[in-house]
């Protein structure tokens, strides 16, 4: 798909959500006049993009009277949001072997914690005659998947400690927020897109680091399809916790007890409190007629790239799906051209 397509869809994306009527902590005023953007600009730049005053006032970094706001304030140079970063040796939290709390943009410390997990995320080699086969103990994109997760679905107004952790066995992901508004607990995994901060996902999106579709759990799953363990979800109230297993820690020393099913052992010296979320199932015939509805459910209404994005079909395949099921009465069509979507009947 073309830049241009991808940049309409997202505008398609936003364009019937009210930010007015519901007010999100992005949308608040910062209460800081002084604030500079040489970070952002630097990757607006390398995605030749421009960041103007009207670019500012349209992607939501001021508000119509010109204040900044508190998504201008974490795009910033001055960003007071901080991420955590630390390494454990052995499997639980008594010898802390490096720590580094991140600091400027929230584009910054995006890059500078996907650099910092790389650096750690080290490649082992099976000796299978005549082949040596290197396998990362991390597969690259349930690591960025994780990253961004941790990045855009942070409850940015919640002093509970946002961090990443690694151990020998795996990587914890520790976010503030609990499950977003209009999101049930079987809908954590499947790709219903409810974002916590649509304005920074919006500019992300732009920037080309991820795309707004929702996918990004259910991509950290399929990157362990057919492994001996799979990720871990967990959330509570506040918080919402993803585990990483070490491929390579599994291959040498067999499946950690934590990483079993139903398992309740503790986790980084903690015990087990938070709700597991089970991970997605394998599509089967309907489960894409399921998880369309789904999002219908939470969103109000899909467009046909969304459908395109979310299932990897076709233009064709999108709007077969999308007519089918406004012909059996499911769904009906809203509006016409690039702005029309999909909504569910009455």
């Amino acid at each position: 798909m073309r830049e241009d397509e991808l940049l309409r869809a997202i505008d398609e994306l936003l364009e019937g959500y009210d930010y007015h009527s519901h007010p999100s902590f992005e949308d608040l005023p910062a209460g800081a006049n002084d604030l500079s953007f040489e970070a952002l600009r630097k990757s607006f730049s390398a995605a030749k993009l421009e960041l103007g005053l009207r670019q500012m006032r349209a992607l939501g970094l001021k508000d119509g009277e010109g204040t900044f706001t508190n998504l201008g304030l974490m795009l910033s140079d001055q960003c007071p949001f901080s991420f955590q970063l630390a390494s454990f040796q052995g499997t639980d939290v008594r010898i802390i072997k490096d720590r580094k709390i991140l600091e400027g943009s929230v584009i910054s410390q995006l890059e500078q914690m996907i650099d910092y997990l790389e650096f750690r995320n080290e490649t082992s080699g099976i000796i299978t005659l005549p082949y040596r086969i290197e396998t990362r103990s991390y597969p690259d994109d349930a690591l960025r998947e994780a990253v961004l997760n941790l990045i855009l679905h942070r409850d940015y107004g919640s002093p509970v400690i946002n961090k990443a952790s690694v151990f020998d066995d795996r990587i914890e992901f520790m976010t503030a927020g609990g499950l977003a508004r209009g999101v049930r607990m079987d809908e954590v995994t499947n790709g219903t897109s409810v974002c916590r901060n649509p304005r920074l996902a919006n500019v992300m999106f732009r920037l080309g680091m991820v795309e707004a579709y929702g996918m990004g759990l259910p991509r950290v799953f399929a990157a362990y399809a057919g492994r001996a363990v799979k990720p871990i979800v967990e959330v509570s109230a506040h918080v919402f916790k993803l585990t990483l297993p070490n491929l390579n820690y599994v291959r040498e020393h067999g499946v950690p007890a934590w990483a079993e099913e139903g398992s309740l052992v503790p986790m980084g010296g903690v015990p087990r409190t938070m709700e597991q979320v089970p991970g997605p199932r394998v599509m089967r015939p309907g489960d894409s007629i399921h998880m369309v509805m789904n999002i219908v459910e939470s969103n109000g209404s899909i467009t046909r790239v969304e459908v395109e994005q979310v299932l990897g079909v076709s233009r064709s395949s999108a709007g077969r799906l999308l007519e089918g099921l406004v012909r059996a009465g499911k769904l009906k069509k809203v509006g016409s051209g690039r702005s029309s979507a999909y909504a569910a009947v009455d």
